[in-house]
């Protein structure tokens, strides 16, 4: 009976370490070399990590997590990439994205990224994630697109512009971009001058008030200690 429990046992032992070994990672092992095809017109969130690093060892399975929630729910398939690239060996990659330190997380358009700074556990990713990582419209992915947006790229891509022009477009509407952050300030600080006249008016009058109230409370106790009990006489 015992040599029976024992071999239950390693058997399920062998069972789970088999279990482990074969699920396989559904996090993108991204390189200098498959990068731009892996993620090419896709939204991407990218751990850059160290085998020293002890962080990294912290949420590796936060981040395998991660991966396996995005395998399951990607519809159309590959349209967000969960991945990861190891700057032991991939340091040209890393340089690239000037990696400082480790883990970094970097999400969004693969020709702009930006740094992820919340938690690293696995609820706070998958949230976060859920709410931020979601496939953008590029000429690589047109499904991602509005019917408006295909239109208007339709129309960019039949006048065969050249980079310079794209370079001028984009300054443009960053231009434009500055016209409107600008006018909203100029706005802002026409509702705070406004807010800080109320106040100072709110202030005075209610000084006022404090005063006449004060004054009359005064009058009250000089009206209760005094012989006469008349108060024109007091004043008088």
């Amino acid at each position: 009976m015992l040599r029976c429990l024992s071999s239950l046992r390693l058997f399920s032992v062998a069972a789970v370490v088999v279990a482990v070994v074969v699920h396989a990672s559904t996090v993108v092992e991204l390189t200098d070399e498959n990068w731009e095809d892996a993620t090419k017109g896709r939204a991407i969130w990218v751990k850059f990590c160290t085998s020293s690093c002890h962080h990294c060892k912290q949420m590796h399975i936060a981040w395998e997590r991660l991966g396996d929630e995005f395998a399951a729910a990607n519809d159309p398939p590959n349209n967000v990439v969960i991945g990861r690239v190891n700057c032991d060996v991939e340091q040209k990659l890393c340089e690239r994205f000037e990696i400082l330190g480790t883990p970094t997380l970097l999400y969004g358009n693969p020709h702009d990224l930006q740094e992820y700074g919340g938690e690293k556990d696995f609820a706070s990713l998958k949230a976060w994630a859920k709410e931020v990582l979601v496939p953008y419209c590029s000429p690589d992915n047109i499904a991602a697109c509005s019917e408006s947006e295909k239109q208007q790229m339709d129309i960019w891509m039949n006048q065969e512009i050249s980079l310079e022009e794209i370079d001028g477009m984009i300054q443009s509407v960053l231009d434009r971009e500055e016209v409107v952050q600008q006018e909203f300030q100029a706005r802002v600080q026409e509702l705070q001058n406004h807010h800080d006249s109320l106040l100072n008016d709110h202030t005075l009058h209610c000084a006022a008030i404090q005063r006449h109230v004060q004054l009359l409370k005064h009058v009250k106790d000089f009206v209760r200690h005094s012989s006469k009990g008349v108060v024109v006489d007091a004043v008088q």
